[in-house]
């Protein structure tokens, strides 16, 4: 008569090796799917800023000529909140809403996630040979909402952009902040550009 066998279970070394592999795996594939997100939300902010720049294309063709915006009206004095108010300055997203077909959402960046970031702030000044500099704008928030939240738009939009030279150097609008990377590397932030193309700073 033949005994069955034992079978051994497993040895607590032998167990932990197991664990360790399975959380080796789950990181990199954790790793790979955060990396796939990122890069898609990227994409979708680059989409938002081209529809965004076909917006502004009809809008100045209409009233032929570069508007005038408040670039974060979250920081407009009170006597400024009023329509009927000459000193009243519209968003750029009050001013191009109404060209979109897609509304408002098209003025939300998926990686918006508020002041967790620096500014960007930058425009390019086309009459000093394209050099980018800075609005000086006030961004400090305390208040945790997304710049979309806050301002109406993930995007701002460069005021100071009078006179154009060079269509593919000049910024039109960018992301508030770099919501794709670390500030100053390339791909941190979208840039749309007077010429219509959609890419980074450099």
């Amino acid at each position: 008569m033949k005994f069955l066998q034992k079978r051994q279970n497993f040895t607590l070394m032998e167990l932990l090796i197991v664990v360790s592999v399975i959380s080796i795996l789950a990181g990199l594939l954790l790793s790979a799917l955060n990396s796939a997100r990122a890069k898609a939300q990227s994409v979708s902010c680059r989409s938002n800023l081209r529809q965004l720049g076909i917006a502004f294309k009809t809008y100045s063709g209409d009233y032929r000529r570069i508007p005038t915006v408040c670039v974060m009206p979250s920081k407009r004095s009170e006597a400024e909140k009023t329509f009927g108010n000459p000193s009243y300055l519209p968003s750029i997203r009050e001013l191009l809403e109404n060209e979109i077909a897609g509304g408002g959402n098209v003025f939300r960046c998926p990686s918006d996630r508020g002041a967790a970031e620096d500014p960007i702030g930058l425009y390019t000044d086309e009459e000093d040979d394209d050099s980018v500099k800075n609005t000086g704008a006030d961004y400090s928030v305390s208040d945790g909402a997304s710049d979309f939240e806050r301002e109406g738009s993930s995007y701002e939009f460069n005021g100071f952009m009078l006179r154009v030279n060079d269509r593919s150097r000049a910024m039109l609008m960018h992301d508030y902040r770099p919501y794709h990377g670390t500030a100053g590397t390339p791909g941190a932030a979208n840039y749309l550009f007077a010429d219509g193309h959609v890419g980074d700073l450099q």
